[in-house]
């Protein structure tokens, strides 16, 4: 039985280590995401402003 008891301990702590790391991975992709939304944003107002007749 303690065999099983270890087993399932040792389970759960890869899974919850595997959670952590996908958590972190979705953290930083949304945070590349965000960054590169406002650089686009960024480069479409310049773009937009050299067009203008003013």
């Amino acid at each position: 039985m303690a065999q099983n008891r270890t087993a399932a301990l040792r389970y759960r702590e890869k899974k919850r280590l595997d959670k952590e790391k996908k958590m972190n991975e979705i953290a930083g992709l949304t945070r590349r995401n965000q960054e590169l939304k406002s650089k686009a944003s960024f480069t479409l107002c310049r773009r937009s402003a050299t067009k203008s007749p003013f």
